[in-house]
């Protein structure tokens, strides 16, 4: 399945008789770097990582200009996106263990899905993580060179304009630095080509995370068991926990269980509105515990700080 994408500048920049080459350059810039870093996203837990990009990603996440045209309003593109199940058959012809990613839609979708949200200062949406976010929030510049608008259509219509950009780049400023965590629950879903997963708490709360630096043999032998994960906590705007980033997968035992099972939160920052249905850990026995972290992880933080 092939999607088309119509995308449409306006604004004195779009109004002349040719088209800058630099507005272009950003332009594409922008659109190829968030297709990709969306897929990833999707993919692998993470819009970017350390080292070069795949081939995969590359090929998978391409497009093509296929019309361009002048109209009073400006200048329109045509854009031609391949369907995941087209440009990565391999992966998406059989069936997947995660069922939150349509493989009828395209890379470049899914970056107006996420660019979408980030415009509309959607600060604890799923479709983003701060990489990402950037990205999104680069439309400013383009902004600045004399365009009014960039409308792109695809069954949606997103426009990026002066005033909802400034939604985009509010959320990129907010970064959370990561930090070192514990939790305990069972291995409840994996995907081992790009090293996902899901630990399913005591509480029935879902994490979701990506062991893509420890590997897929950690997953599958510790798939369906309950473990203890140690690894790197992300976090949204918002700062609720966006994924998990194993290193190391061990087995749990019935007191870690019981101590590293509440919901992570930044060490840093604004103070956050925690949306848990149910309080784990010590919080759950205490009752006016004033934070989600037990003693004992209280102290590794501090050990960890020091």
């Amino acid at each position: 399945m092939v999607h088309e994408h119509t995308i449409t500048l306006r604004g004195p920049a779009a109004e002349t008789d040719g088209l800058s080459a630099q507005l272009l350059r950003d332009l594409f810039d922008v659109l190829v770097q968030g297709a990709e870093q969306s897929l990833r996203l999707r993919l692998e837990g993470r819009s970017s990582a350390s080292g070069s990009s795949p081939a995969w990603l590359h090929s998978a996440a391409d497009f093509e200009m296929v019309d361009l045209a002048r109209s009073r309003s400006g200048r329109t593109f045509k854009l031609e996106a391949k369907s995941l199940l087209d440009s990565m058959p391999e992966r998406f012809r059989q069936a997947r263990l995660f069922d939150d990613l349509d493989p009828d839609r395209s890379p470049l979708e899914l970056f107006e899905l996420a660019l979408e949200q980030a415009l509309a200062g959607n600060d604890d949406s799923d479709a983003f993580d701060h990489g990402l976010l950037k990205t999104c929030a680069q439309f400013r510049g383009l902004l600045a060179t004399g365009l009014d608008s960039v409308e792109i259509k695809n069954g949606r219509t997103v426009i990026v304009d002066a005033v909802s950009i400034e939604q985009a780049v509010r959320l990129a400023k907010v970064d959370y630095p990561s930090r070192r965590v514990r939790l305990a629950g069972q291995l409840d879903t994996i995907s081992y080509s790009d090293c996902r997963f899901t630990l399913r708490l005591e509480n029935g709360t879902k994490i979701v995370g990506t062991a893509k630096d420890l590997g897929t043999e950690a997953l599958r032998t510790a798939f369906g068991r309950k473990v203890l994960v140690t690894g790197m906590a992300d976090f949204r705007p918002s700062g609720r926990l966006l994924r998990l980033n194993a290193e190391s997968v061990d087995e749990a035992t019935s007191n870690d269980l019981q101590l590293f099972t509440s919901i992570p939160r930044p060490l840093l920052g604004p103070s956050v509105v925690e949306r848990e249905r149910e309080r784990g850990g010590l919080a759950a026995i205490v009752g006016r515990w004033p934070g989600s972290e037990s003693i004992e992880e209280l102290m590794q933080q501090l050990k960890e700080l020091a």
